[in-house]
């Protein structure tokens, strides 16, 4: 993903993947995420 806010979006990105690697270039912060434990982003089903 390619933006010019870092702060928000490492953060985001931080708290569903469990982290982020980020480069910045010519002013924009490209970054890059992968899911790579499962207890990250792992919600309980939803009872009815």
């Amino acid at each position: 993903m390619v933006t010019k806010r870092r702060e928000w979006y490492k953060n985001k990105l931080i708290s569903v993947f469990g982290g982020v690697e980020i480069h910045e270039t010519d002013g924009y912060f490209v970054f890059i995420a992968e899911r790579r434990c499962l207890k990250y982003a792992n919600k309980a089903p939803r009872r009815a």
